[in-house]
């Protein structure tokens, strides 16, 4: 015995319905754009497939622009977009959307302006793109700054002197990053180090770095009377730099 079931009226019925919640810009400069799932899709059985969002500047976005796919929990999901992503000086507009088996829809479009981090204030004000490393030593210039991997170059200049290299843990963003004496440091932390010739070693961990994104991946970067041990005396290492 065979039976049938009726064809819903609207194509739009077999589609996920979705609603964009929030886009909410946090203090750091990132974006945390949240959504939610109204109706998998009205024929019988439908699932959901995946979830996500979408960011551009403007309002008819494709799901494929600036696209997060985001886990699930419940009818709720979450995407976060880093400070990196946005100009200060734009507008951008952020999308939730969701798949079926039937196909795609999208929520409502939010709008944001100004995105832009809020700025740290370090407590101490030193001179610009100079580092000194305490004990009567003094002052120098730096060379490099390095991203998550070692051969990803976030933003670096030279200049004439001795060399410091920064090697963050992950993208930079404003906030505040911990020293670590790990050449490989996680996310959120910091490896500052000398070459020889100018002093061996690097800081101990624990002391605060402090981050400041100007513009696109221009940063300011500060750190104050950091100490570390050589030769077992106590230096204590400050720098102010902006990247280019």
């Amino acid at each position: 015995m065979y039976s049938c079931k009726k064809a819903l009226s609207d194509v739009n019925d077999y589609l996920p319905k979705v609603t964009t919640v929030s886009a909410v810009k946090l203090s750091s400069g990132d974006v945390l754009v949240t959504g939610k799932i109204n109706s998998p899709g009205e024929s019988d059985g439908s699932q959901i497939e995946y979830s996500g969002v979408c960011m551009g500047t403007h309002s008819n976005l494709k799901i494929s622009e600036g696209q997060i796919i985001c886990s699930l929990y419940g009818t709720g999901f979450s995407g976060l977009y880093p400070a990196s992503d946005f100009n200060a000086d734009s507008v951008y507009y952020f999308q939730a959307w969701a798949t079926n088996e039937y196909g795609y829809s999208v929520g409502n479009a939010l709008r944001l302006d100004s995105i832009e981090a809020t700025p740290l204030t370090p407590p101490c004000n030193l001179t610009m793109n100079r580092v000194s490393i305490g004990g009567g030593n003094p002052n120098y210039s730096y060379n490099q700054i390095t991203g998550p991997d070692a051969d990803n170059v976030v933003s670096g200049t030279s200049f004439s002197g001795p060399s410091v290299t920064f090697k963050f843990g992950s993208t930079l963003s404003t906030g505040i990053y911990k020293t670590i004496n790990d050449p490989s440091p996680s996310a959120g932390f910091v490896y500052i180090s000398f070459f020889e010739g100018f002093i061996s070693g690097s800081l101990s961990s624990g002391s605060d770095i402090y981050v400041n994104r100007i513009s696109g991946t221009s940063y300011e970067i500060t750190v104050c009377s950091a100490p570390w041990i050589f030769n077992s005396s106590t230096f204590y290492f400050d720098s102010r730099l902006i990247t280019p």
